[in-house]
């Protein structure tokens, strides 16, 4: 999968600070130690974090992809749960 650094709707840090964070991570997963191809947020923007480069960390794939899996799912819920209408029956079911 190619990654669309700085891509404005991608939600990816500019390109400069990704390339910042590798570099000061020395190209290392901050979870496993692996060599780190991707830069995560760690506090999701979804949920407040910034692009700030103290809120950024390098990942190897495989420990990227299911943090943002996870992240996803947590996302999902909470505009699901935002979303619900308590008291209001469906009008199919009237």
């Amino acid at each position: 999968m190619t990654k669309q650094w700085g891509n404005p709707t991608s939600g990816g840090a500019p390109t400069h600070l990704r390339r910042a964070a590798l570099t000061r991570d020395n190209h290392t997963c901050q979870k496993c130690g692996s060599p780190a191809t991707e830069v995560d947020h760690i506090h999701p923007q979804a949920f407040g974090g910034t692009h700030d480069l103290d809120n950024l960390m390098s990942l190897c794939e495989p420990c990227h992809a299911p943090k943002s899996r996870r992240e996803a799912k947590l996302g999902q819920r909470r505009r699901t749960a935002a979303g619900q209408h308590p008291g209001d029956p469906h009008p199919g079911m009237m």
